[in-house]
């Protein structure tokens, strides 16, 4: 290692090695100029092989992150769907203990109700015999009615008696007066007939109104007897309600023994979803460290593909006419034509330099949808817009069919090309190739491989690092103004010397594909406008 404490342990010999490259190797009769050509030899093969052993482990290493990521995504799934579950059997256990309650309150209600069954039975039991006395008491009235009219009858055969009384002594007293001296003393019994028959009246009389009185006395009692019996009999009713009452009390009773069998079922239930909860919550926290993990694991193998990075970052100043050195001069002319493309409608005077450099993004919705059918069929495109949505600048109107020139062109140069495009700095691409620019047909999984033209894809981080390679700074993933991006310290002004960095990435697209781009920066009249990216199947190249 670098940081290595120098030793003064003998030299070990490399025998095995064709270049010690620890020492300056003796020239001997060898001609140097020969050796020096022999080592550069072996150190391009040596780069060339790092090339291709490089390509093989960032392909690699995206398939595993893509395949690590798709676990991870289906253990979140079933994290979630787990999560779910327990918490509808914490609902359910919850259901179970509100059962549980309910049982126990319905057998102790059942009991109560037995109870107040029985008391029920006993109150109907005197009501019972409060009916039958009543029915006692209206045979009594009857019967008191039946005499007191039976006095009354007697009072007015009495009260005939004292009237004929009466005028017999009337008729005594003048046959007195008419005998002068001689019926005196009949006079005199005359007279105490007379009071006695007055006397006698005046009692019928009184007889007569003590019975009228107490016949308008008994009439309102017979009267609500009456009306008793009316709605039907009052003895036969009450012995049904007691019955009836005898049935519910029965009931009662058999109830009491399956609402206590419920209370105890659900007693065992409630403890069985209480294990369960305990179990369910077990498993959950599990799947939890399991998803972190695998989230882990699928992080970690993003970070060992993109370390490749930093291989070729290593390679980049050793030219051995590599696979990715030809592809690094592909893409620095594609950068070339999409500059000048870009320079031309600047110095046209149709747009300036600002517009091209720090564009303002609008949403492509309602009757402009119609400015792209230059492109592509829209007749199935929603007024609302695209989904995704799409945008337009003041200047891709200008340089879209030029751009898509250059980019079908470069693709037909390089057939093991998949993608040659250019996206400024927020990773907006006025427009693709011919090929990625299809008609809009309205089914999303369609339109999202055959039509990606006019996206800002910040949402993907390999594409943004590779539309913002060599800036110097790590921005935020949105889209940011030309003077945030200075004011962050970025620079963006074309290096003295000339461009020559490059990036190479591999990474999993949004269609699921594994896809190696290489981006280099792309300049307009002096000024960072984005990159060149091309992009090709890191499966089909094998040098």
């Amino acid at each position: 290692m670098l940081d290595s404490p120098v030793t003064t342990e003998p030299e070990v010999e490399c025998p095995h090695a064709g270049w010690d490259l620890t020492t300056v190797p003796p020239s001997g009769d060898a001609d140097p100029a020969d050796q020096l050509a022999e080592l550069a030899s072996a150190v391009a093969a040596m780069v060339s092989g790092v090339h291709r052993a490089v390509l093989s482990f960032s392909g690699g290493g995206a398939r595993t992150a893509m395949g690590t990521a798709a676990v991870s995504s289906r253990v979140h799934h079933i994290r979630t769907e787990l999560e779910g579950v327990a918490v509808a059997v914490e609902a359910l256990h919850s259901g179970a203990e509100d059962a549980a309650l309910a049982g126990e309150q319905s057998a102790r209600m059942c009991g109560d109700l037995a109870a107040e069954v029985e008391q029920g039975a006993a109150v109907l039991a005197r009501v019972v015999e409060a009916v039958e006395a009543m029915g006692a008491q209206r045979e009594r009235i009857e019967r008191l009615a039946e005499q007191l009219a039976e006095i009354a009858t007697f009072s007015g055969v009495i009260k005939e008696v004292a009237d004929k009384t009466k005028l017999l002594a009337l008729n005594a007293t003048i046959e007195a007066a008419r005998a002068g001296t001689h019926g005196a003393a009949f006079r005199v019994v005359a007279d105490e007939i007379g009071k006695l028959a007055a006397d006698s009246e005046a009692q019928t009389r009184r007889i007569a109104s003590v019975v009228a009185a107490t016949h308008s006395d008994l009439n309102p009692l017979r009267e609500a007897i009456d009306a008793t019996r009316a709605h039907g009999d009052g003895v036969a009713d009450a012995h049904a309600a007691r019955e009836t009452v005898r049935r519910i009390g029965e009931l009662a009773e058999q109830l009491t023994e399956p609402a206590e069998r419920v209370a105890a079922a659900a007693e065992e239930q409630l403890q069985a979803l209480g294990e369960m909860s305990g179990h369910m919550q077990g498993s959950v926290l599990a799947v939890a460290e399991v998803d972190e993990h695998a989230t882990q694991m699928s992080s970690q193998a993003l970070d060992l593909s993109s370390s490749a990075e930093d291989v070729y970052e290593l390679l980049l100043p050793f030219w051995t006419d590599s696979f990715v050195d030809r592809a690094g001069e592909v893409a620095h002319r594609l950068a070339r034509d999409i500059g000048g493309v870009l320079e031309g409608v600047v110095d046209s005077g149709r747009v300036s330099l600002a517009q091209v450099l720090d564009p303002r993004y609008d949403e492509i919705t309602g009757p402009r949808i119609a400015e792209l059918r230059r492109l592509f069929d829209v007749s199935r495109v929603p007024l609302s817009g695209f989904d995704p949505p799409k945008f337009s600048t003041g200047y891709d109107h200008l340089v879209d069919e030029p751009l898509m020139g250059v980019y079908d062109r470069t693709l037909a140069e390089h057939p093991w090309l998949i993608l040659a495009a250019g996206s400024d700095l927020n990773v907006y691409a006025p427009v693709h190739a011919r090929a990625l620019c299809a008609d809009w047909t309205g089914d999303p999984s369609k339109d999202l491989l055959g039509n990606r033209i006019k996206r800002i894809l910040t949402d993907n981080p390999a594409l943004v690092r590779a539309n913002r390679v060599g800036i110097g700074r790590e921005l935020p993933h949105r889209v940011l103004s030309r003077a945030e991006m200075r004011a962050a310290g970025c620079d963006l002004t074309e290096p003295a010397g000339g461009e020559h960095r490059r990036l190479v990435q591999t990474y999993a697209r949004d269609t699921g594909a594994i896809f190696t781009v290489l981006s280099v920066p792309v300049y307009v009249h002096g000024e960072r406008w984005g990159a060149a990216v091309i992009g090709w199947d890191p499966d089909t190249i094998t040098t």
